[in-house]
């Protein structure tokens, strides 16, 4: 993983670079690197920013404010499956955007799984989808399997949201807190430098930044979900 997130950086790094001068969204841009990330643990890759299977994940990575009506349904699955299937107009338009945001994912998944088990190579497991399926074949069971299909969409929602939400919170605190952004510069270039990518060995040696971090997701946590647009 260490190697995949150091190769996504870089490009998103390349990106910013094509943008200097201009103004930025970083909400259309961390989505980018975040949800590589997760394919290339999933899927062994990382999409080009141009796929559109990479723009379907960045689109339910950022989460809709809306997203939280939906947990409503959740105490009532089986009504919400019957709903989903047979009366979809009752149900409110935010609730549909999620639905469909979902099945564009769920599609993607049960497709890369489809590919996985047609290349998979027993010996080498490429990522999560290639040591799922061969733990299942040694128990005879080749098929596919709900489970693996709703690990790996967790693993997207909820490793990529919790990830996003951090990198712009760090952003915000960073940006009106310019002291503690000279102080991590500082660590960041006595332990790493200015020629080498960063590696996870270094955070032991960086214990302000460590802090940091900490205390980012720990503020993270105890303030809405969605930054203030």
């Amino acid at each position: 993983m260490e190697e995949h997130i150091i190769d996504e950086i870089n490009h998103l790094s390349q990106l910013l670079d094509t943008k200097e001068g201009q103004e930025i969204e970083f909400r259309t841009l961390f989505p980018i690197s975040v949800s590589n990330n997760i394919n290339s643990l999933n899927f062994g890759r990382r999409f080009e920013y141009t796929d559109s299977r990479r723009k379907a994940i960045d689109e339910f990575l950022i989460l809709d404010p809306n997203f939280n009506f939906t947990g409503v349904f959740a105490f009532y699955p089986v009504a919400t499956r019957f709903i989903y299937k047979y009366l979809p107009f009752i149900m409110p338009l935010s609730l549909r955007i999620v639905r469909d945001k979902v099945k564009a994912v769920t599609d993607i998944i049960r497709s890369e799984y489809e590919t996985h088990v047609k290349t998979i190579d027993k010996n080498n497991n490429r990522d999560y989808l290639d040591a799922f399926i061969c733990e299942m074949q040694k128990f005879g069971n080749g098929q596919h399997d709900d489970m693996l299909e709703g690990n790996s969409f967790l693993l997207i929602g909820a490793a990529g949201s919790t990830v996003l939400q951090t990198l712009e919170w760090s952003l915000l605190i960073l940006a009106t807190n310019p002291q503690i952004q000279q102080q991590i510069h500082k660590e960041i270039d006595e332990v790493i430098g200015k020629e080498r990518s960063p590696k996870t060995s270094d955070k032991n040696q960086m214990p302000f930044l460590q802090a940091f971090m900490y205390e980012v997701w720990r503020f993270r946590t105890l303030l809405p979900i969605n930054l203030p647009r």
